[in-house]
C-alpha cells in the first residue's frame, strides 16, 4: 500500500471510534504476487456465447460470465497462502446481505474474506466482502465486518480490451468495524479502476491453463467525527473459462498493517474437471488421464441424466456422446489455435437450470 494514503492520525482516529456508538470502518483486497504464468492468447474480452467466449453456437449464450460460474453449492478448493497454505473450500450460495443488486446475488467464503458478486453474459460485478478482518493501529485492534458498496463496481467486463484500464469514481460504500466495545459506521466514496492484462497461463494441479488477469484497485477516504480514515483495497485476480478464479492476492489497508488474503487454486467443487490437449506439430493431442467429462473428483457426467448445450462448440474439438452413456472430448482434425487458449462447453442436468461449464484447452 501506498504510505502516502495510509497517513492517519492513529491517534486521534481511535479515540474517535472508542467516542463513537455507532458507525463503520473500512476494507479492502487483493494485490502482489503472481503465480506461475507464461503469456497465452485469452484476451478477457468479447461477450460470452457458444463456446464461452471464442466460436461457438449461435443459438446458446450462458446467463451469468464465463469466466466465473456461480452455481449454488459449486465452487473450488484453495490452497491459503496467506495462511501458512491451509487448504478451504469456497462455494457458492446466493445472499441477501447487500440490498441494491438486480441479479441474484452470490457469496464465496474464502480464507479470511467473503466475497460478494452477481454475474451477467457481458460482466462479473464486485458488491464488497465481509471479515472479520484485524489491524492494530497505534497499539489498538481495528476490527473490520463488512465493506460494502452502494453500487457494483466491474471485476471483469466482456466489452474491456487486453491492456486497457477503465476507470472508476463516484461509488459510494459502507464500512462497519468494532473498535474496543463500540462500533462504526464509515461511509466512504471511493474511485479507482479496473485494468485488464490479458492472456497469461497459470501452472495448477490440472497443468497449464490459460488464463486472464484483471486487477481491481479502489481507494478512498472515510470520516468519522471529523477524522479522515483512508481506505485501500487491491484484487489481483485470474480467471479461466468455465473455472472461476484460480488465483487471487486481496490486499486490504486502512490505517495498520495491510490485510492480505492469497489463493491458488488446487481442485473445483462440483465442477466438470478441466480437459487439456497439447500440440503435436499441427495436431490437438490429449494430454489429460481422460477425455470423459466427469465432475471433479467424482462421477462422470451421463447423457442419460445431462444434456450439452453447445454441442458442436470449437471448430478444432468434438463433443461426443458414447454408447457408455458417457461424453467425451476429442479433437476433431481441425485447425488448432496457433497459443494457449481454452474453449467452454456447457451442460445442463434434465431436471435442473443450472449451465454447468467444461474448460478444454491447448497449452502454447
Amino acid at each position: 500500500m501506498q504510505n502516502s494514503l495510509l497517513k492517519l492520525s492513529s491517534a486521534f482516529f481511535i479515540s474517535t471510534l472508542l467516542l463513537t456508538g455507532c458507525g463503520g470502518g473500512g476494507g479492502s483486497s487483493s494485490g502482489g504476487s503472481t503465480p506461475n504464468t507464461d503469456t497465452g492468447t485469452d484476451s478477457g474480452s468479447g461477450s460470452d456465447s457458444g463456446s464461452g467466449g471464442g466460436s461457438g453456437v449461435s443459438n446458446f449464450t450462458p446467463k451469468q460470465s464465463v469466466y466465473l460460474p456461480l452455481i449454488s453449492g459449486a465452487g473450488w478448493r484453495y490452497a491459503v497462502e496467506s495462511a501458512g497454505s491451509s487448504t478451504e473450500t469456497a462455494t457458492a450460495s446466493t445472499s441477501s446481505d447487500i440490498s441494491g443488486p438486480t441479479e441474484q446475488l452470490f457469496k464465496t467464503d474464502t480464507g479470511l474474506l467473503t466475497y460478494y458478486y452477481t454475474s451477467t453474459n457481458t460482466e462479473i460485478e464486485f458488491w464488497g466482502i465481509a471479515g472479520p478482518i484485524s489491524q492494530s493501529v497505534e497499539g489498538t485492534t481495528i476490527r473490520v465486518d463488512d465493506f460494502f458498496l452502494d453500487e457494483a463496481v466491474p471485476l471483469w467486463r466482456s466489452s474491456q480490451a487486453s491492456g486497457t484500464s477503465i476507470e472508476i469514481s463516484g461509488i459510494g460504500a459502507t464500512v462497519g468495524a468494532v473498535a474496543g466495545f463500540f462500533s462504526v459506521n464509515v461511509d466512504v466514496e471511493l474511485s479507482g479502476s479496473l485494468s485488464n492484462f490479458g492472456a497469461t497461463q497459470v501452472t495448477t494441479t490440472y497443468g497449464d491453463i490459460p488464463a486472464t488477469r484483471v486487477i481491481l484497485s479502489l481507494e478512498g477516504i472515510g470520516e468519522v467525527s471529523g477524522v479522515q480514515l483512508p481506505i485501500e483495497y487491491v484484487d489481483d485476480v485470474y480467471f479461466a473459462k468455465g473455472m472461476g478464479i484460480i488465483y487471487r492476492k486481496t490486499t486490504i489497508g486502512y490505517g495498520g498493517d495491510d490485510v492480505i488474503n492469497e489463493l491458488r487454486l488446487t481442485s473445483l467443487v462440483n465442477l466438470p474437471e478441466p480437459i487439456l490437449f497439447s500440440r503435436s506439430q499441427s495436431d490437438a493431442v490429449l494430454s489429460s488421464s481422460s477425455a470423459v467429462v466427469k465432475f471433479a473428483g467424482g462421477s462422470s457426467l451421463s447423457t442419460t441424466s445431462y444434456e450439452a448445450l453447445n454441442a458442436t462448440g470449437a471448430s478444432w474439438l468434438d463433443l461426443n456422446e458414447e454408447t457408455s452413456n458417457q461424453f467425451t472430448v476429442t479433437a476433431s482434425g481441425g485447425t488448432i489455435p496457433s497459443t494457449a487458449a481454452s474453449e467452454v462447453f456447457y451442460f445442463k442436468a434434465t431436471n435442473g437450470s443450472d449451465e454447468i461449464p467444461l474448460n478444454v484447452s491447448i497449452g502454447n
